[in-house]
């Protein structure tokens, strides 16, 4: 019992989620959990495989919309630049969807950024894997948003891992996110240097 605690969230994986029952969640929403925290990576199934998440779009919407019924807030996390130069679009649309799909309270959008000591950052070094380069990372972010309908979801992608800060509400700020992320693509606006981009 922690008295001057008025706020619980936490992580949770998509499989802990779809093990509990609505009235599970619901109770340890009576109990003070608020929020909960779900990294959806990607909609692309073929990403997801590669990625080693052992989730489908099927099950990570499954999970979503369980957390959405439950009545908790959802905030949903994807990654920028996970499935390379050639599934740079296909990744972009089809996570898209798939938040669409779910309707999330918060999307949060980081920037991939392989470690040397995991099999992605293994894979880089061995140039079997192609990172995107700032410009086709935003024009991939740019994509998503365009393809985002859902409505009255916050949206942020000012992780320190991002080269471009931009948030706003989903869709009422629609327009101005897509043109900040342009200026950006036509040099108008400094991106983050990568000597400061952390995870």
């Amino acid at each position: 019992r922690l008295d001057r605690v008025k706020r619980i969230s936490l992580y949770a994986s998509a499989g802990a989620i779809r093990e509990k029952s609505i009235a599970d969640l619901k109770h340890l929403k009576q109990l003070g959990l608020d929020r909960v925290y779900l990294g959806v990576e990607s909609g692309d199934d073929e990403v997801l495989l590669a990625v080693r998440k052992k989730e489908t779009a099927a099950t990570l919407e499954s999970a979503g919309r369980k957390i959405i019924e439950a009545g908790l807030f959802l905030s949903t996390t994807i990654i920028s630049g996970l499935a390379g130069p050639k599934g740079s679009s296909r990744h972009a649309s089809l996570t898209a969807e798939l938040l669409n799909r779910i309707s999330p309270n918060q999307i949060a959008a980081l920037t991939l950024i392989p470690m040397e000591n995991t099999a992605l950052g293994r894979v880089v070094l061995e140039k079997r894997f192609t990172l995107l380069s700032p410009a086709e990372i935003l024009e991939e972010l740019k994509l998503l948003v365009e393809r985002l309908t859902v409505d009255r979801s916050q949206f942020a992608a000012n992780h320190a891992s991002n080269y471009l800060p931009v948030t706003g509400r989903l869709q009422r700020d629609k327009t101005r996110i897509i043109r900040e992320l342009e200026n950006a693509l036509r040099g108008r606006s400094a991106l983050v240097p990568e000597y400061s981009r952390r995870l």
